[in-house]
């Protein structure tokens, strides 16, 4: 019944992503907006008035082709995926509620540039729009819930959300602490080695020299038992909920040429972000303009602009 149950689920993700081009009319735009898929099923998206109306359609085509990948995600975020997947979800939802991703998420939404507090609403009302329209994916139904509707708060969680699974500097931290309260500090020099004096950090000398002295290795490592069993209980947790086995090689690949080196004469740039395979993918190709704002690459669904692309100008990769 399960793997019915998935096979089901696949099948509806994989009928939502057949783009189809049609004119309507939709509240909410400053001006006309055009969308029109290319052969490869990419977006292209085109607004006369305003940027905004940019994200706006972005967060609609997002809608119509990832709504339920963007739902689990963002239930993920907010620790609220038993509500529709069962009591199996409920450790995942603690942990991740524990982490507070979505009150962080919330928290930081007055922070923004008014630009990105704008990106944000217009990018949710994009998604509303076509929650309101009710042509949702067959999962929803089969599940037996309709999406609530879309919040710029939604779109920051998820990016959290991204961050936790890609950082791994706060388990290294654990690792260490363990490895000190086995070995001791000098064990710990031998094993670790330490960073070469005089080498370029990302912290000022003053904290540099602070993080080197004894008594912060030693306090370290006088953790109480208890509490190392807490630690190791949250890497192990935080390892099953990943989308794939921690590697601690894992990095991303980029290069750039000289235009002098290729045969149209500008730079060219090339990104390999080594990020796990899944389906659907984390990625959705878009090409978005506005006014004045124009990028076209890696979009993510779920969140407004182009994480992975190029402008008039520049490329940039991660």
């Amino acid at each position: 019944m399960r793997g019915r149950l998935l096979l089901l689920l696949g099948l509806s993700l994989l009928v939502s992503c057949v783009p189809v081009n049609q004119v309507q009319q939709v509240q909410g735009l400053s001006g006309p907006v055009s969308i029109t898929f290319d052969r490869w099923g990419v977006p292209h998206i085109r607004a006369l008035a305003s940027d905004m109306d940019v994200f706006f359609a972005q967060g609609y085509v997002h809608a119509r082709d990832r709504l339920f990948q963007m739902e689990l995600g963002r239930r993920a975020a907010q620790g609220r995926l038993s509500e529709i997947l069962g009591s199996g979800a409920v450790e995942q939802d603690r942990f991740f509620r524990t982490w507070g991703f979505y009150r962080a998420a919330q928290a930081s939404l007055p922070n923004h540039t008014e630009f990105t507090r704008r990106a944000l609403e217009a990018y949710a009302a994009g998604v509303n729009q076509f929650i309101r329209e009710g042509n949702l994916p067959f999962a929803f139904a089969l599940l037996g819930f309709t999406p609530e509707p879309w919040t710029p708060a939604d779109t920051v969680a998820w990016g959290k959300l991204q961050s936790y699974d890609l950082g791994q500097v706060w388990q290294d931290e654990i690792d260490n602490t363990f490895i000190l309260n086995r070995v001791g500090l000098e064990g710990f020099n031998d094993l670790r080695g330490d960073y070469p004096q005089g080498w370029p950090t990302v912290i000022q000398p003053e904290d540099w020299r602070s993080s080197h002295k004894q008594d912060v290795h030693i306090q370290a490592a006088l953790l109480s038992p208890s509490t190392q069993a807490l630690m190791q209980q949250v890497v192990r947790f935080s390892e099953e909920l990943s989308y794939a086995p921690r590697n601690l090689e894992q990095g991303s690949n980029n290069w750039v040429l000289s235009g002098l080196r290729t045969t149209t004469g500008k730079p060219m740039l090339a990104n390999d972000p080594h990020l796990r395979l899944q389906n659907p993918a984390l990625w959705y190709i878009a090409d978005l303009q506005g006014p004045s704002y124009h990028a076209i690459g890696a979009t993510i669904p779920g969140v407004p602009g182009v994480f992975l692309g190029r402008n008039d100008r520049v490329a940039w990769g991660a």
